[in-house]
């Protein structure tokens, strides 16, 4: 029996940070990607954050079996609300 594993993703302002971990607290794997708004934007594209999480989500866990991931932690940037459509989409 494999050991168990911890998958924690941090969605920051400038990148996504995805972690997996032992339960002991031990890193296992990493993988990180930016987002860069563009010059004076306001706001920030979610498929942007969305897409930049899959990708790092796949990295780190290329050389994992998904049936390992006991605990799964999300955690973003401040106050921050998409709204999105029927589909999951997000409403601008």
């Amino acid at each position: 029996m494999r050991p168990p594993r911890l998958l924690g993703i941090d969605l920051g302002t400038s990148s996504v940070k995805v972690g997996v971990f032992a339960p002991d607290g031990e890193l296992v794997s990493f993988a990180r990607r930016a987002y860069e708004p563009s010059a004076h934007a306001t706001q920030a594209d979610p498929e942007d954050w969305w897409s930049a999480t899959a990708s790092a989500t796949r990295e780190s866990m290329s050389e994992l079996d998904p049936r390992d991931i006991n605990a799964l932690c999300v955690g973003g940037q401040g106050p921050t609300l998409v709204l999105v459509d029927d589909l999951g989409r997000p409403i601008r």
